[in-house]
């Protein structure tokens, strides 16, 4: 991790800095704050976008994972 970007990116995702659906519109339940990026279904629901989604489980980020 000699990039700043990447760098950054991790920090921000640590401090709950980031942008994802989890912790962008407090008014609606969490398990309405899908994943903008997969249709990915668990237990009959859609995935929602949290930080363990994003880092582990969202199929668009698998070539970045490995």
């Amino acid at each position: 991790m000699n990039n700043r970007k990447d760098i950054t990116c991790i920090a921000r995702l640590r401090l709950r800095a980031h942008n994802l659906n989890v912790d962008y519109n407090r008014d609606v339940p969490r398990s309405s704050r899908s994943c903008r990026c997969c249709d990915l279904v668990t237990d009959g629901r859609r995935a929602v976008e949290d930080e363990m989604h994003f880092i582990l489980e969202c199929p668009l980020y698998t070539t970045e994972r490995k």
